[in-house]
Formats: structure tokens, C-alpha cells, sequence
């Protein structure tokens, strides 16, 4: 950038004299008064004769403040070429800056291209060998590559009887009405929610390992995940006992009401205690009664 600093001086050298004009016609016009104001004394200049004394002084001053004027001109425009100067390099070193903007998105852009133009390729090619490939090979060469192997408690092909439906076994897991479901537990759950309403518990039948068992003299079997007694299935040992204890004792073990049931039809039912099964012994308000023989006698109805 070009500098301005000779111009600077030279105006301010001019700027000095003008002021040493300007002082010097100040007193030249001072002198002019005294002296005039001093011949008028002894009767002789009047005031025009000051005011001629006085003219010299006043035009020495004139010029002065006149080179001073100019002066500060010159000041003025020396700044605005510095201005100019600095506002056109600035313009310069954004005009770089976009062209270099430009040409970064320009790269982008073919970048962005290249990717896009890529991706219609692999396209192309996977819509090519879906086309050469016979239907659904696609879809079973990415099952088999992305889907987990699960470890199935059944062979494939197998067919399961659980509660009345009918569960298929195969390689992806169990198949019930349509839908697959990976554990044999979860397609449990599921019909247990068709049927009652609600998916059954089944920690205790997990943590059995015994195959068969005898309970109270009745033997409980265990197999296709649930427990028999006779040929009423049960999705857990507890309640097999519990219907085990109703019918020997008329209550369950714990006084509670047992939980439904299914049986090999699949239809759901809940086991209630039978009055007439009941022993005399179990009830000690009845024992009592017996012993002192006061029954109750049935009622005779009156006809009218």
C-alpha cells in the first residue's frame, strides 16, 4: 500500500505558515491603528486614513486564513486516497476469498455427484441381481447372513399340541397362526393370553428337572413344557399340586381358589371343590353336629 506521508508534511509545513501569516497581518493591521490613531492626534488622519492604515494588516491576515483553508483541504484529501487505498485492498482480499469459496463448492458439489452418481450405480446393480436371482433368494440369502441363529428346544419341522393349537417348528423358530416367535416360552405366552387372558408363569416348570413326579400318591408327568395329572395339562408343578390337593382334600393347600385350567381340548376351566367329596373332618362345625345329632331337617314345602 502506497503511503502518503511526504503529502502529509508538505501540508502541515503549509498549514504553519499560513498561521505565521496570519499573526504577522494581525500585527501588521495593529501597527497601522496606532499609527494612525497617533497622526490623528495632532489633528491631522481621520478614519478613513485608519482604516487605509489598517487594510494592509487585515489582507496579510486574509491570505493567511485562505492558505489555511487550502491547507486543510489538501489534509482532506490525502485521507481519503488512504481510504481508498485500504477500502480497495479489503475489497481485493474478499474477492480472493470468494473465488476460493467457489471453487470449495464447486469440489463439493462434484463430490456430492460422485456420491450420488454411486449410489445409482449400486442400485442399478442390486435391482440387476435381485432380477437374475429366482424370487425370495434375495430375502433368504439375508436372512441367513443377518438373523441371529437361535437354539430352538424342538427339531424343525416338528409339530407341537399346546393347549389346542397347534405349533410348527421351524428353523426361524415357532410358528402360531401366521406369526413366528423365537422361543417356545413366548409362543406359550401367547396362547395362554388367547385363552385366559393373561400369560401364565412358568419359573417353576423351568426350574424342575426332574421328567416325572408323584405327588400325594398321584403322579404328576411332565412334557411339552407344561405338567399332567391324568390328562389335564397344567403350565406349572404348584398347580398341579393344588388340583391334586382339591381333590383329595376339597382346599387347595395354601386356602386359595386355584387358577384356571385347560385340558387337552383346550378349553379352560377352574377346578372348584366338591361338598360331597368333603370329609366329615375338615369341617369341625359339622363334626360337632354330628356328634350331638342335632341336624338341620330339610324343609317341607306347603302347597296352597
Amino acid at each position: 500500500m502506497r503511503s502518503y506521508e511526504a503529502a502529509r508534511s508538505y501540508f502541515g509545513f503549509l498549514e504553519f505558515l499560513s498561521w505565521c501569516v496570519v499573526g504577522l497581518g494581525v500585527i501588521a493591521a495593529l501597527i497601522g491603528m496606532g499609527a494612525a490613531s497617533d497622526m490623528r492626534g495632532y489633528g491631522g488622519a481621520s478614519a478613513g486614513a485608519i482604516i487605509l492604515a489598517v487594510m494592509p494588516g487585515g489582507a496579510l491576515a486574509f491570505l493567511g486564513f485562505l492558505g489555511l483553508v487550502f491547507c486543510q483541504i489538501g489534509r482532506a484529501n490525502v485521507d481519503t486516497a488512504e481510504y481508498t487505498q485500504q477500502g480497495l485492498k479489503i475489497s481485493r482480499e474478499q474477492l480472493e476469498i470468494s473465488k476460493q469459496m467457489l471453487k470449495q463448492g464447486a469440489k463439493s458439489d462434484q463430490g456430492y455427484a460422485a456420491a450420488l452418481q454411486a449410489a445409482k450405480d449400486e442400485l442399478r446393480t442390486g435391482a440387476t441381481l435381485s432380477a437374475s436371482e429366482p424370487a425370495g433368494a434375495s430375502y433368504a440369502a439375508a436372512t441367513k447372513e443377518t438373523a441371529p441363529q437361535l437354539k430352538l428346544d424342538h427339531e424343525p419341522g416338528e409339530t407341537i399340541a399346546y393347549r389346542g393349537k397347534e405349533i410348527r417348528v421351524v428353523e426361524g423358530g415357532y410358528v402360531l397362526g401366521g406369526t413366528i416367535y423365537p422361543t417356545y416360552d413366548k409362543v406359550m405366552d401367547q396362547v395362554d393370553i388367547g385363552i385366559d387372558g393373561y400369560a401364565s408363569e412358568r419359573a417353576a416348570s423351568v426350574a424342575t428337572t426332574g421328567e416325572d413326579q408323584e405327588y400325594r400318591g398321584t403322579q404328576i408327568e411332565k412334557r411339552d413344557g407344561g405338567f399332567y395329572v391324568g390328562s389335564n395339562l397344567f403350565v406349572s408343578l404348584e398347580r398341579a399340586q393344588k388340583h391334586i390337593d382339591i381333590g383329595m382334600d376339597g382346599v387347595a393347600s395354601e386356602k386359595e381358589t386355584p387358577p384356571p385350567y385347560a385340558d387337552q381340548l383346550g378349553v379352560s376351566k377352574t377346578v372348584q371343590p366338591d361338598p360331597v367329596a368333603v370329609p366329615v373332618e375338615a369341617k369341625p362345625a359339622l363334626r360337632a353336629a354330628v356328634a350331638e345329632g342335632d341336624l338341620p331337617r330339610p324343609m317341607r314345602l306347603k302347597r296352597f
